[in-house]
This record gives structure tokens, C-alpha cells and sequence, in this order.
């Protein structure tokens, strides 16, 4: 519910505003406000903008959130186009946040 993250940013992958609906892609039912069952659609999204200098392991496609290396946005394409995943650095390395990553 991101409605207690009023002041949070949503970022998405390339070409999720272009399916951005008000109609669940999951079950075609109409969910009042929201895209999926998550994703309010009356909420401004972000599309990521890849950096052709930030790249991490294997993804080629990635977006540093913050500036500082600490929080990255990866390009997790292959599920649905536009998927996107995140790398958060951790003391002992980095951790892959996916859901529904192939």
C-alpha cells in the first residue's frame, strides 16, 4: 500500500507507462486506482533512465539511484519488458532484490 510512502518516488522500468492501465494485468478486473493490484495509477512514475557507465556483474543496463554506488537499478528485462530489479550494497558485498527475475 503506497499510500504510506506518500513522499516515495516510483520507479519503473522502460515501457511500463506505455501498459500502465487502471485494469489489473493479472485477473482483468478493474481495481479501483491502482495498476495491478499495487501500483496506484494516479501516482507519478519514473521511468529509469540506463547509464551507459553504470553497469554491475552481468547487467549491462543499470541506473544508480543515489549517486553513491550504494542502491542500483538493473534492467531485469525478460519477464515483461520493462522489468527491472535492484542491487543494494551491503558491508559484505551486494544483495539482488528480484521478484519474478528469470
Amino acid at each position: 500500500n503506497t499510500s504510506h510512502f506518500p513522499n516515495a518516488k516510483l520507479i519503473m522500468g522502460k515501457g511500463v507507462n506505455k501498459v500502465r492501465s487502471d485494469v489489473c494485468i493479472t485477473c482483468t478486473q478493474k481495481h479501483d486506482g491502482f495498476f495491478g493490484f499495487e501500483l496506484p495509477i494516479n501516482k507519478e512514475i519514473i521511468e529509469v533512465e540506463w547509464d551507459n557507465n553504470c553497469k554491475i556483474g552481468p547487467f549491462t543496463k543499470a541506473m544508480d539511484v543515489y549517486g553513491d554506488g550504494t542502491l542500483l537499478i538493473v534492467d531485469g528485462d525478460g519477464h515483461v519488458p520493462g522489468h527491472i530489479m535492484a542491487v543494494a550494497k551491503h558491508k559484505n558485498g551486494y544483495i539482488l532484490l528480484a521478484g519474478d527475475g528469470v
